[in-house]
């Protein structure tokens, strides 16, 4: 987690001529309901912007509470950039979810 709680700040932007814009993924996933949940310890002590507040529909939670909910999950999501042609440069189209159990 640590300073991957910036994800879930608005102040946060992707680099310049970066392809990937991992904010807009976590809202695009809680617009289609799936809970979010962020550190809230992390809040104030970790990223480059402590302390700005998570956006809407980013839980603030625990770090009890976030060990409890990845125990009991039956699936777990990666983020993946796909290969281009085969080629190992991840220049596809975007970055893909996948789920497994």
């Amino acid at each position: 987690m640590n300073d991957a709680v910036d994800l879930a700040r608005d102040a946060c932007r992707p680099p310049e001529n970066c392809d990937q814009d991992l904010t807009q993924m976590l809202k695009d996933l809680i617009a289609k309901g799936v809970p979010v949940k962020v550190c809230g310890t992390c809040l104030a002590r970790c990223g480059i912007y402590r302390n700005h507040p998570y956006f809407e529909g980013a839980e603030k939670s625990t770090m009890p509470e976030l060990a409890t909910w990845v125990t009991d999950s039956d699936k777990v999501m990666t983020f993946k950039r796909p290969e281009a042609h085969g080629t190992g440069t991840g220049t596809g189209t975007g970055p893909t979810m996948e789920a497994s159990e």
